[in-house]
This record gives C-alpha cells, sequence and structure tokens, in this order.
C-alpha cells in the first residue's frame, strides 16, 4: 500500500487505468440530460452526412465518367447524344475559348472597319483640301500676272502708278584705281 500514499489527490489508479475518487463524478446523469446530449448528437451527426452527402453529389457531378462517354458519330449527334451534361462538363473550357475568341474576332473586326471608315473620310476631305489649295493658288496667279495688275491700275483713277516708258537697266559703279 505504499503507492496509496504516492497517488495523486482525486485520481486513483487501479490495473493501469484511471479511475476518479470524487464521488460527484460518478453520479448518474439525470435522463432528460442524456436524452438531449444524444439528441444534440444525432442533430451534429445529420448535419455532418447532409454535407458530406451535399459534397460527394457536388464532386460526383464534377467528377468525368468514363462510363457516359458518348461515341461521336453523325447519327449520335443527331440524336443529340453529344449535348448531355458529363460531355458539356468535359467541354466546358473549350467553349469558354471559343466564346471569348469570337468575341476578340468581333471587336477587332468592328475597330478596324471604324478604322477604315475614318481613313477613307479624312481622304475625302484631304482630296477636297487639295482642290481648294490649288483653286485659291490659280486664283493669286491669275491675279499677280502683269497685264492684271496693269489693268487693275488703269481702272483705279487714285493711283499714279504706270508703266515706265523706258526698260530698266542695270547701273554699274565705277570702280576706283588705287
Amino acid at each position: 500500500m505504499k503507492e496509496d500514499s504516492k497517488r495523486k489527490p482525486g485520481i486513483h489508479i487501479t490495473d493501469g487505468e484511471p479511475t476518479p475518487l470524487n464521488e460527484d463524478l460518478l453520479a448518474p446523469v439525470p435522463d432528460e440530460e442524456v436524452d438531449e446530449a444524444e439528441e444534440k448528437k444525432d442533430e451534429q451527426a445529420a448535419v455532418e452526412e447532409d454535407q458530406q452527402s451535399g459534397v460527394q453529389k457536388v464532386m460526383e457531378a464534377l467528377s468525368d465518367d468514363d462510363d457516359e462517354h458518348v461515341s461521336m458519330s453523325f447519327e449520335a449527334f443527331l440524336r443529340g447524344d453529344f449535348f448531355n451534361a458529363a460531355n458539356l462538363r468535359r467541354h466546358v473550357p473549350f467553349f469558354l475559348m471559343v466564346l471569348v475568341m469570337i468575341i476578340l474576332y468581333i471587336t477587332n473586326r468592328y475597330n478596324s472597319q471604324q478604322a477604315m471608315i475614318r481613313i477613307n473620310e479624312l481622304k475625302k476631305e484631304l482630296t477636297e483640301i487639295r482642290y481648294e489649295s490649288m483653286t485659291r493658288s490659280s486664283q493669286l496667279m491669275m491675279r499677280t500676272r502683269e497685264s492684271k495688275i496693269v489693268e487693275y491700275f488703269r481702272n483705279t483713277s487714285d493711283s499714279t502708278l504706270g508703266i515706265a516708258p523706258q526698260p530698266p537697266f542695270v547701273i554699274h559703279p565705277k570702280q576706283r584705281e588705287k
């Protein structure tokens, strides 16, 4: 019995199993508490089971089933076998990629058509501006001809300018000898 003096207070070890010495812990639990505890455990188990079954259902839906492999023949396509859920699920990334490529193609084509329309408008505007420039340049050339200027001064009486009776000549300065 020397072991009994070395034991920890509140726990008695017999045959390698700890047993509480406190009598309150050994008191029977009322049936109501046991029933409530069992109901809670059952509810928790049911919730966990529902969650697990829900997760399993999702995993089964997302997993590829080789059993449902559809033969790709023209007749099977006409029957609509191609459009079953497993086959569509397997090809979703491809369909998304094709959809993105179609959208990019349409966007690119629209932008290029808009650019071509703008280029054609600018070409027309440039042509009109060139024609207007050539018209103004020819009008200026016509107005600045010597005959037109002489005619203008003859018709206006307020100007004393006229054509010189002698042709112009160059005056050469004399060089000094040293």
